[in-house]
């Protein structure tokens, strides 16, 4: 058994922010195009940058949200793993192919 003393705040921070800014994406973009696909033309021009703000902003508010909750959770994960030891995972070497 080995132990999850510590956790890099920024680097897990960066990186669940980065995986719920592409789920944004992948929800955002195809949620536009069909609501756009359901208006007229004249109604396309009309909202088609309010929709394109979104699929901007969402994705970005998405990655904030993350990050910052992320931030805190690690921190609480720290400061609890002082008093606890932290997580205890077991872990295995992987033998590949190669390596055989």
């Amino acid at each position: 058994m080995v132990r999850i003393n510590r956790i890099d705040v920024l680097s897990a921070a960066n990186l669940v922010a980065l995986i719920y800014m592409g789920l944004a994406l992948v929800v955002t973009v195809p949620f536009t195009l069909a609501v756009l696909g359901l208006r007229t033309a004249g109604d396309v021009a009309q909202f088609a940058p309010a929709f394109l703000i979104f699929v901007v902003l969402a994705p970005l508010a998405a990655a904030v949200s993350a990050w910052v909750f992320t931030a805190l959770a690690v921190v609480a994960y720290n400061l609890a793993a002082r008093w606890t030891g932290g997580i205890a995972v077991q872990v295995s070497e992987r033998r590949d192919a190669e390596d055989a």
